[in-house]
């Protein structure tokens, strides 16, 4: 006799022997079910006793296809039915070196990026004037926002608090969008001139401004996905944090 019963969790149907009846599994989401008992077990019922089968079974094996509505274990494992949003537990922020290491990172490009527009202006803002898109002024003042925001969100990340993720995230766009995007046009603009000085001083430019702020935006991004995921095991995503 065959039991089907699903996963609570992802909603899986399993199918095992009767003989596993009230015994443990693993379900392939990770989470632990107790196999339901589907009659009522007397003391002439000798059925499991000829039977020792382990502790617990694998509902999966090995090279098994992963469903697309498969959870992952850390989802699996905080998910509550319907739970109500004042109950819903922070995502769980923890700042380990390697995150420690982009925040200072962050702060030490934001200072530099903010420096450069402080102090020599003019540097940041010749892509800009060379292609004709944006103004001076335009260049400078994005530029400056993104550095402050990478240094607060720098400050914010030592001290835990997810919202500085947010603005490393803001301001490595910025840089890397505007300043970044506009170098690489004065780079062609030289190109066609065949003036190679020029070229070198855009493929630095270039280089400066898009190669840290897009790989400190690609962390941001990551991390902000894990939060994505781990309010969407409750239905919900909370607006104050």
């Amino acid at each position: 006799m065959a039991i089907h019963f699903r996963c609570e969790v992802c909603g899986k149907e399993h199918v095992v022997d009767d003989s596993w009846a009230g015994r443990r599994a693993e379900c392939r989401c990770g989470t632990k079910l107790t196999v339901p008992i589907p009659y009522a077990v007397t003391e002439d019922d000798s059925t499991n006793d000829d039977i020792s089968p382990p502790e617990s079974i694998r509902l999966w094996e090995e090279g098994d296809p992963v469903e697309a509505d498969t959870v992952d274990p850390r989802i699996a494992a905080a998910r509550t039915p319907r739970t109500p949003v004042s109950d819903i537990p922070p995502f769980p922020f923890v700042v380990g070196p390697a995150d420690r290491k982009k925040a200072m990172t962050a702060i030490i490009y934001g200072s530099f990026v903010l420096l450069m527009t402080v102090v020599v202006p003019g540097l940041l803002s010749t892509a800009m004037s060379c292609c004709c898109i944006f103004s001076v002024f335009g260049a400078t003042f994005l530029s400056a926002v993104g550095g402050v925001l990478l240094i607060v969100g720098g400050i914010n990340v030592l001290k835990e608090k997810f919202l500085g993720v947010t603005l490393i995230g803001l301001g490595a766009t910025g840089i890397a969008a505007i300043p970044g995007a506009s170098a690489v046009l004065m780079f062609l603009w030289y190109a066609f001139h065949f003036e190679f000085r020029g070229m070198v001083q855009a493929v630095t430019m270039a280089t400066v401004f898009t190669a840290v702020p897009l790989w400190l935006g690609l962390w941001a991004y990551r991390l902000e996905r894990r939060r994505r995921e781990y309010y969407q095991a409750f239905d919900t995503l909370p607006e104050d944090t």
